[in-house]
C-alpha cells in the first residue's frame, strides 16, 4: 500500500490527551498542516468535529484510523496500538504516556508472551529506561530513540496563574496528589491487597476532615486528581475548603491540561506513578505514599528491585508523615533537593521546553 510522505496521524483511543495531544498543539501552532495532512484518530473525534476546523487538519474515529494507519508514512500514538507490523516505509512511533516505574507490557505478570512491538520507534527520556523498555516491548535496542516527552514542554507554560483560576489567596501554597491508578470496581480491578492503606484513608470523610484542618492552618490547598477509572467521590473531597476535586473535564472548564496544571503548582504527592519523573524536570518538593509498597511489589511490581532509591522525597507512610510533608512545604524546608537533582539528571536527559521540536528534529520531520 502507497505511504502518504506529507500525512501525520496522531492516535489516541482513551481520549485525545497527553502527548498525541500536545504534539498536535505543537504541529498547528507552528503550521506544518501548511505542508502536511495532519489526521487525527480518536474515540473523542466527534468533539473536535464541532470545532472550528483548520486547514488540511481532520478528525476521524478509531475505525477510520486503520485507513490512515495503513496509507500514512508518520504514525504517532501514546494510548492503545494498531496490532500492525508498520511498513518499512513508514515511521510509527510509540510515545507511550510515562517512563514506567511499574512493571508494564511483557514485564507484566502475564503478559511476557504477548505481542508488543507494533512501532518503528519509541521513546525513553535518557539512556536509563532503554533496558526496560527493551525488555517491556521486545523491541530492539536501535528502535529506541531518546528524547524527551512532548507533554513536558507544557511544565514550563509561565503564563499560567492557578491561583487566579481556582480563586486561592495569593500568599498560599499548592499541592496537587496524583495517585497511579490502583483500583476500581467499576472495572474489577484491584492492583494492591492492603484495605486501610493511606491511598485508601484518604478517601474517607473522617480522615479528610483532619487533612483539610491541617492545610487550612498551613495556608495550604490540595488538589486531589485521581485516576479516571478510580473510585475517588468528587462530593466527599469537595466538602472541605482547601482540598479541591480536579480532573479532566475541570480542566479543561478552564482551558488547562495536566502538565499546564501541574508546572504550576508548588508541590507534588504520588506514589509510583511515573509523573514524578516528568515533575522532576520543574526541582519541586515531591512526597510519596508508599505504606502499601511490599504489597505492591508483589502484585503490580516494579522495574527495579528497590523502587525506593530511586524516590528523592518524603516517604510518606502514615498520615504524621503527610502533615510533616505538608510543614516542610510551609516552611521552605526542602532535605531532598541535591537527590531530585541527581535522579532528574539519570531519568531526563532533555531538560527545557523544547522536547517536541527535538523529537521532530530526531525523526526529520521538517516544516
Amino acid at each position: 500500500t502507497p505511504k502518504k510522505k506529507n500525512r501525520i496521524v496522531l492516535y489516541s483511543n482513551l481520549g485525545f490527551r497527553d502527548n498525541v495531544e500536545a504534539l498536535y498543539r505543537y504541529l498547528v501552532k507552528h503550521k506544518y498542516n501548511l505542508n502536511y495532512q495532519i489526521i487525527c484518530s480518536t474515540d473523542e473525534w466527534k468533539k473536535y468535529k464541532k470545532l472550528k476546523q483548520l486547514d488540511n487538519v481532520k478528525f476521524v474515529d478509531c475505525y477510520t484510523g486503520v485507513y490512515y494507519y495503513l496509507t500514512s508514512k508518520y504514525f504517532f500514538y501514546c494510548f492503545g496500538k494498531y496490532p500492525i507490523i508498520p511498513s518499512k516505509r513508514q515511521c510509527v512511533i510509540n510515545l507511550w504516556h510515562g517512563m514506567p516505574l511499574k512493571r508494564i507490557g511483557k514485564l507484566e505478570k502475564g503478559e511476557e508472551e504477548t505481542m508488543q512491538n507494533y512501532f518503528t520507534y519509541v521513546l525513553a527520556t535518557s539512556e536509563f529506561f532503554k533496558r526496560y523498555l527493551f525488555k517491556a516491548f521486545g523491541c530492539n535496542m536501535e528502535q529506541i530513540i531518546i528524547s524527551g516527552l512532548p507533554r513536558n514542554d507544557d511544565l514550563f507554560n509561565t503564563d499560567i496563574d492557578i491561583k487566579n483560576y481556582f480563586s486561592l489567596p495569593l500568599d498560599c501554597k499548592t499541592i496537587c496528589y496524583m495517585p497511579t491508578f490502583r483500583k476500581s470496581e467499576r472495572i474489577g480491578l484491584n492492583n494492591y491487597t492492603i484495605d486501610n492503606c493511606l491511598y485508601e484513608k484518604l478517601k474517607t470523610d473522617e480522615i479528610l476532615k483532619i487533612l483539610n484542618e491541617t492545610l487550612k492552618k498551613f495556608n495550604i490547598f490540595m488538589f486531589i486528581k485521581p485516576h479516571p477509572m478510580d473510585d475517588f467521590n468528587e462530593n466527599t473531597i469537595n466538602n472541605f475548603d482547601n482540598l479541591i476535586f480536579l480532573n479532566e473535564k475541570k480542566l479543561n472548564e478552564k482551558n488547562l491540561n495536566t502538565y499546564q496544571f501541574l508546572g504550576n503548582v508548588d508541590a507534588l504527592i504520588t506514589d509510583y506513578s511515573s509523573v514524578y519523573f516528568d515533575y522532576l524536570l520543574l526541582d519541586k518538593p515531591i512526597g510519596f505514599i508508599i505504606d502499601d509498597i511490599e504489597s505492591y511489589k508483589t502484585i503490580r511490581g516494579f522495574i527495579v528491585d528497590e523502587p525506593e532509591k530511586i524516590m528523592p522525597g518524603h516517604k510518606i507512610k502514615t498520615l504524621n508523615d503527610l502533615f510533616i510533608f505538608i510543614r516542610d512545604l510551609k516552611k521552605g524546608t526542602d532535605a531532598f533537593k541535591l537527590e531530585r537533582e541527581i535522579l532528574n539528571n539519570l531519568v531526563n536527559d532533555y531538560k527545557g521546553a523544547k522536547s517536541t521540536a527535538n523529537l521532530l528534529e530526531i525523526l526529520q520531520i521538517k516544516n
